[in-house]
């Protein structure tokens, strides 16, 4: 940050985003997270419109449709307003926004603008990419050579055309007409098996794009897709698995006479047991008539019992070399051979399945694309393709340019770096029109990018990072060659987090290593703040590891329950305890109005890398312990919830009276009410031949609870006979009381999964087959999945996964590590793609299905090796978009296995973070005890270094907060009093108080010590204070470790005698009886304090912190720490520690009246304990008036 101490960090942004804003030029920016990337790209979009662009010639392609939304809220809101305001304050706005003075005649504009925009046809273009080629492709089907009635294929329906096509490639009809396709499938169950077949399947759809391509080329090819194969896995053409084998006997570098005297050698000669034994395995093999079996007798001698290579370094002892002096030498020649010999024919084995796998493929994906034709359906894919075809490829892409060009001028694209490569094609396709000429007309035409590479998380989709910077690359060529105004942008600041949740940031990405796949290594990773004053706080938790025990798992318990002891439950036991201590309690700053405000439960945001077991039990662990809502997790399974589960028996049991299973599971459900008892008396009791319906009829004409519920499933079921799905659910939900009782016991969260639920009964009506009972078959067969919105403004914690958190914040973040590797082999998708051949440069294009590592070979090691490196790196991202989504305090905390994975994890990455910030000045890490429901834990806790006696940070909360009091509004006909003068600062500290003048220069208070200690001495006394805060907790046994772990950590090692003089001094404080009132009695350390006081006949707010108040029965007892040195025998102390102790006295009085307020000072270096009577408090304060 080298211009933060020349310029003004958000001066120099605002002027950065007003350049990338300009209507005139190409513009491609660089954006750093929280630095308003959405607000330039509305900027832009409004000044084009101000500068006389037509709305329909503006294309902004945003990556979500809920992005789209926002930027066109955005927009409109701002022309919106503009027609409201009068004529000066629309100047000011349009000055504001053009940097200049306006014209008249744009005041007359920009009020036409909003009706401008909503009368044309289409409105603005503020679209998904996806959105823009489905308009392009209704608008020249004939061109893109596909149905001019198409509709977009969604995932429900998708879903219906795979499960078709696979249906008809398992069909009797299909394995009798062709046997090679029968015997592809029965290959692919008997290699992978049915879990593995229904993963291939899977894979095939997920590489449809790869396959259709690779089968058009086998086809144009004229040899077919084996040979293809071959030259990708660097096989032969008349390689096979007996070729292979026949290689691995005899080997070259051990003849059999050779073996034979080692062998004869090594029977009688000492040390040589283990030349020995490989050479008598050697010739066991030579032994061996059957090629296949000698080659398993080698693997044997040469490979270990896991499948790595031996170690046969042993065999050559000192004994044998003496003999056989090359005998290393050629055991590693020969083991190669065998490894060659191996490698060999995973390959071959790899041809094989590949040819399966690509025969499936053939039928599989034919048969699914036949079922799209037939009924004019494109998925988002063919979207894509066949809009970068219509624009690339085909025959009439010139005339589908020529009327392109008559109608878009300005191409503006959002969240750059997850485009994918096929998708800048499009783009590209559009926009190099711009710098090609003067195209269908003269105008001005400008191409606009915003982006970060550090945040590109979505490979799965498609993204790469790097196509960011070659995009911006090529379009900067393009502008240059064609004399257009195109400049690079980078916006640093953010508007989000604070200094020390950035300044983690930037030191986790500091190291060469940690900084991979975050852009370019010379671009290092830097953020400043727009947030300079607000109170920050990162900290890192322990990771809670797993204990290793000999104890077998509880068989019995459930396959997904987290045992209390278990790591993540025990993390979700402290996150939910620190909450319970946070939430309506302490306070943070409130973004907008830069007041504090109390924390909420909407102000935490828990972050996971994946779905695991940890979220569930999170979930519980806070419904159960604690009164914090929870909105649930980000996705969901629809008919994992229970609320479904329960309108899903319902059905069952409106379909089939006697279903007694569904029956019993609605029992208990909010829709009847009834209870663990009733149940039983219902199920248990009831005759043998007696459905569970009938007999709840007989209770009911005696027991009024069950009467109640007998009308009720009378009512459901006639209603299930004459009304529809929709209508059915939506009664009972709605008249009936459903919703209302579901809200009752699960929470608002459960509204969502009922409007999903709804919103699918009535696609179903629309799309499916009629009645209940197909509707309920389709929840059973396709389970499907919703994703709920996480709005900031939610009130209730929310936990979701970092992919899902994009473009969300919150002001208190929970970033939790789960252990595992970034680059997990059983996660990784089993079909890869290959080049045409080893070592070439060419796109991968070959698709290779490796069902397990052993068909894994040295061909495809490269991208293996690639995938890895990818993963860490896209990991590494993942990190950064966690770390940026928290605007005021980050927790970075996780749990692992027994065993610590030896690759960096987000929590090892933080941790070498925290150890970089220690070394940075105005910076510090310490130490810190969180003890949340006797439960203590130790942290390690970033902020910004304060000195000895330092006023308290806003952020800080009072120990005992004032609860909100109502109040009664009265408005009256009097006018309204004139306006109080606020009250002038005043903040007590060690060094004295400061009084601000009311012309804005700081002058020394009265009472003020003369001399300034050192900035050594400062940081020796924020230790101490820091150190007295902390230590009285922790147990008596355990203070000296605690304490001379962080004196080693917080002192250098030259400082030894330092770190000893200080331990010595904290010890004799808390070990001396004469301070037990003080550390023993109930209290808190560190309590801020703020109030107003008259003092000099003028009334000034004070704020500062107390460094610890103890409560001793009927008395307070407030103790101020002090580290200089202490008074000699019989002196008093300094006047202005008095008057510190008079003004926090005069502060506390109104907060505990009744109760007898004393003060002392405590001199470390002592250790020296004085208590300042009443009668030199109040001569104190006296002074201070006069």
């Amino acid at each position: 940050m080298t211009a933060e101490a020349t310029t003004n960090p958000v001066s120099d942004t605002t002027l950065r985003q007003n350049l990338a804003a300009t209507p005139n030029l190409s513009a491609w920016v660089s954006a750093n997270a929280g630095s308003g990337k959405t607000h330039v790209l509305a900027r832009r979009v409004i000044r084009l419109l101000l500068r006389g662009a037509p709305p329909s010639a503006i294309l902004c392609l945003t990556y979500t449709k809920a992005a789209s939304a926002e930027m066109s809220i955005r927009v409109f809101r701002t022309l919106g307003e503009w027609v409201r305001l009068d004529d000066a304050a629309l100047a000011n706005r349009l000055t504001e926004l053009e940097g200049r003075t306006v014209e008249p005649h744009m005041l007359v504009r920009a009020r036409r603008l909003f009706a401008t925009a909503l009368e044309t046809p289409g409105g603005l273009k503020i679209q998904t990419i996806h959105a823009f080629c489905e308009a392009v492709l209704h608008r020249f089907p004939l061109e893109a050579n596909i149905p001019g009635h198409f509709n977009v294929l969604d995932d429900h329906k998708a879903a219906e055309l795979l499960a078709e096509a696979r249906r008809q490639l398992m069909s009797r009809k299909t394995f009798e007409d062709d046997p090679d396709l029968a015997l592809a499938v029965t290959t692919a169950l008997d290699t992978a098996g049915e879990a593995g077949f229904d993963k291939l399947l899977s894979g095939l759809y997920a590489r449809r794009r790869d396959y259709l391509a690779f089968d058009t080329l086998a086809r144009a090819s004229g040899g077919g897709a084996e040979p293809m194969f071959r030259t990708a896995l660097g096989l032969s053409a008349g390689e096979t698995a007996a070729t292979a084998t026949d290689r691995a006997w005899p080997l070259e570098a051990l003849p059999v006479d050779y073996i034979r005297s080692l062998c004869a050698f090594a029977e009688t000669a000492k040390s040589a047991t283990r030349a020995h034994n490989v050479s008598y395995g050697l010739l066991v093999c030579g032994s061996e008539p059957d090629p296949d079996k000698r080659l398993e007798l080698l693997r044997q001698v040469f490979f270990t019992q896991a499948g790595a290579p031996a170690k046969l370094g042993g065999a050559a002892s000192k004994t044998v070399a003496a003999q056989f002096p090359d005998l290393a030498e050629r055991l590693e020649q020969a083991q190669t051979q065998i490894m060659d010999v191996c490698d060999r024919l995973a390959r071959l084995n790899a041809l094989s399945v590949s040819l399966t796998a690509f025969r499936l493929a053939r039928r599989y994906l034919g048969s699914f694309e036949a079922l799209k034709t037939r009924q004019a359906l494109l998925d988002y894919d063919d979207l894509i393709a066949a809009t970068e075809a219509l624009l690339s490829k085909s025959g009439a892409s010139a005339w589908v340019h020529y009327k392109l060009d008559q109608g878009i001028d300005h191409v503006l694209v959002d969240e750059a770096q997850d485009t994918a490569p096929l998708q800048w094609n499009v783009i590209g396709s559009l926009s190099d029109e711009f710098f090609a000429g003067e195209g269908a007309r003269a105008a001005l035409r400008t191409v606009f990018a915003v982006g970060d590479e550090k945040q590109s998380i979505y490979s799965f989709q498609g993204a790469r990072p790097e196509r960011f910077a070659e995009e911006r690359s090529r379009i900067s060529g393009r502008a240059r060659a064609a004399d257009v105004d195109f400049r690079e942008v980078q916006l640093r600041v953010s508007f989000r987090s604070s200094k020390e949740v950035l300044k983690l940031v930037d030191h986790v990405f500091a190291s060469a290593d940690a900084l991979r796949g975050m852009g370019s290594a010379l671009d290092p990773v830097i953020h400043e703040t727009a947030r300079q004053q607000a109170p920050g706080l990162v900290e890192l938790w322990p990771m809670i590891a797993k204990e290793k025990t000999d104890n077998d798992e509880d068989w019995t318990a459930a396959f997904d329950e987290v045992p209390e002891s278990a790591p993540a439950a025990q993390l979700a036991r402290r996150i939910a305890k620190v909450l319970s201590q946070w939430v309506g309690i302490e306070t943070i700053e409130d973004q907008k109005t830069r007041q504090l405000r109390l924390v909420a439960p909407g102000d935490i945001l828990v972050l996971v890398r994946k779905r695991d077991g940890f979220v569930p039990t999170l979930l519980r662990t806070l419904k159960a312990t604690t009164d914090i809502p929870v909105a649930g997790a980000d996705r969901l399974r629809l008919t994992d919830h229970i609320a479904v589960q329960d309108l899903i028996a319902l059905g069952r049991f409106a379909v089939l009276a006697d279903d007694d299973l569904s029956l019993a599971a609605l029992i208990k459900s909010p829709l009847l009410g009834l209870n663990e008892d009733d149940l039983f008396r219902l199920t248990a009791s009831r005759p043998k031949d007696q459905s569970v319906w009938r007999h709840m009829r007989g209770l009911s004409e005696s027991d009024e609870a069950f009467a109640v519920a007998v009308k009720k499933l009378d009512h459901w079921a006639a209603c299930a006979t004459r009304l529809p799905p929709h209508d059915f659910y939506a009664t009972l939900l709605g008249p009936d009381g459903g919703r209302r009782a579901y809200l009752s016991r699960l929470g608002h969260e459960v509204g969502d999964v009922l409007d999903e639920f709804l919103g699918l009964a009535l696609d179903h009506e629309q799309a499916g087959l009629p009645g209940l009972e197909s509707f309920l078959a389709m929840l059973e067969t396709e389970s499907p999945e919703i994703k709920r919105e996480m709005e900031g403004q939610s009130g209730a914690v929310r936990i979701m996964t970092v992919h899902a958190a994009k473009g969300l914040e919150a002001p208190i973040v929970f970033l939790v590590d789960s252990g595992g590797e970034a680059f997990q082999h059983s996660h990784q998708p089993r079909l890869w793609l290959l080049p045409k051949a080893p070592g070439s440069s060419e796109p991968p294009s070959i698709p290779v299905w490796l069902p397990d590592k052993s068909y894994e070979n040295e061909a495809t090691a490269a991208m293996r090796d690639k995938m890895r490196e990818q993963a860490e790196e896209e990991y590494r991202r993942l990190l950064y978009v966690g770390l940026t989504r928290a605007a005021d305090r980050l927790i970075v905390c996780g749990y692992r296995g027994v065993r610590e994975v030896k690759t960096p994890t987000w929590h090892s990455l933080a941790a070498a973070g925290f150890d970089s910030a220690a070394d940075e000045a105005g910076y510090l890490v310490s130490d810190i005890v969180h003890d949340p429901g006797g439960e203590p834990f130790e942290a390690r806790r970033l902020c910004r270094a304060r000195g000895d006696d330092s006023v308290a940070p806003a952020a800080e909360p009072s120990a005992t907060p004032a609860a909100p009091q109502s109040t009664i509004l009265t408005i009256t006909d009097a006018p309204l009093p004139p306006p109080r003068r606020l009250p002038r600062p005043l903040a007590p500290s060690g060094v004295g108080a400061v009084l601000e003048e009311s012309a804005g220069i700081a002058t020394r208070s009265p009472f003020a010590d003369r001399q300034s200690g050192s900035a050594a001495a400062l940081e020796r006394g924020s230790m101490v204070h820091r150190l007295l805060q902390v230590l009285p907790a922790v147990a008596a046994d355990q203070r000296q470790t605690v304490l001379a772990r962080y004196l080693e950590r917080a002192l250098s090692a030259d400082q030894a005698d330092v770190s000893q003089a200080l331990e010595t001094q904290i010890l004799a404080v808390l070990t001396d009886p004469r301070f037990a009132p003080i550390f023993d009695a109930p209290g808190e350390a560190e309590v801020s304090v703020m109030g107003t006081l008259r003092i000099g006949g003028e009334d000034r707010a004070v704020s500062g912190r107390i460094d610890r108040i103890a409560l001793d029965g009927d008395r307070v007892l407030v103790v101020d720490y002090k580290t200089g040195l202490a008074p000699r025998p019989g002196e008093s102390p300094p006047a202005s520690h008095v008057s510190q102790l008079a003004i926090y006295r005069a502060l506390l009085a109104p907060l505990y009246p009744g109760r007898q307020i004393d003060a002392a000072l405590v001199y470390v270096s002592g250790p020296l304990l004085i208590e300042i009577t009443a009668h030199a408090l109040d001569e104190a304060m006296a002074r201070l008036n006069t």
